[in-house]
């Protein structure tokens, strides 16, 4: 769906997406990247949100409840700013989120 599609009143949450995904295509400047210490356990976290894992397989995978995994993604949306694993996701693979070891 193109812009002009979306503004004549398509889905609008579709338009949301697409407008964002078009500005994150943008080389990000330094003044919008998230800098921030990871413990080891954030960064197993994330790297599996990147590779797409659900709550489950990343509970199995470490050996820990589901609730556990629940848990600390809660912590760690919170630590970055963000409300969503897509959001983290999107965040890390843009560049705006430069992972520094603690």
């Amino acid at each position: 769906m193109s812009l002009a599609t979306a503004a004549k009143g398509a889905d609008t949450r579709r338009t949301a997406l697409c407008v964002d995904l078009m500005v994150s295509k943008r080389p990000p400047s330094r003044a919008h990247r998230t800098t921030v210490r990871f413990t080891t356990r954030e960064r197993q976290l994330i790297e599996a949100i990147l590779a797409g894992l659900r709550n489950r397989e990343i509970a199995h995978l470490h050996r820990v409840s589901e609730q556990t995994v629940k848990n600390q993604l809660k912590t760690l949306f919170r630590k970055v700013g963000v409300s969503s694993r897509l959001q983290l996701a999107m965040r890390a693979a843009n560049g705006r989120l430069v992972i520094d070891v603690a």
